[in-house]
């Protein structure tokens, strides 16, 4: 059974969703400057906080060899000096790694099983979503959410797909 649904404006996971957002885009802010600074010529990386991990161009190979954990070409070891200086800049800034909140563990939505897939975006100020329980039983959305039908939904995911 699918559920779809707006998040209210006034709720702790609407706030939850754009702490995420914010984080986000702070992270990434701050990693095209370092990787600047570091010569780092990829523009992929995981958004982790405690450490450095970047999906290397062949170049970023050559340029960092030695420097990633053994049998990983994307994490490098804490020890490394490029590792140390992105954490340390992380803190001096105050961000931690972003964490998109969980329908199923940042809500109060109540689920019949665990067996679930669920998707969270936002169209400018407005954040929708829906939650899919694989197993057929009931889904009870909490205050938080406001429930609207899947041809509301999709009307609003494919107005803003064709702007």
């Amino acid at each position: 059974m699918e559920k779809y649904f707006e998040v209210k404006q006034n709720s702790d996971f609407y706030k939850k969703y754009f702490d995420y957002i914010d984080m986000s885009n702070k992270v990434n802010v701050l990693f095209k400057q370092f990787a600047k600074d570091n010569d780092i010529e990829t523009k992929e990386y995981y958004q982790n906080t405690e450490r450095l991990v970047i999906v290397p161009t062949q170049e970023d190979r050559i340029k960092f060899k030695g420097m990633f954990v053994q049998n990983s070409d994307t994490d490098f070891k804490k020890t490394a000096p490029i590792c140390k200086s992105w954490v340390n800049l992380c803190k001096e800034n105050g961000l931690k790694s972003p964490r998109k909140p969980n329908l199923l563990w940042d809500s109060s939505c109540k689920l019949g099983s665990y067996s679930t897939s669920s998707r969270l975006f936002h169209i400018g100020e407005k954040v929708y979503g829906s939650i899919d329980n694989k197993r057929n039983t009931d889904i009870e959305l909490t205050d938080d959410f406001v429930e609207m039908k899947a041809s509301e939904f999709w009307k609003i995911v494919e107005d803003a797909e064709n702007k």
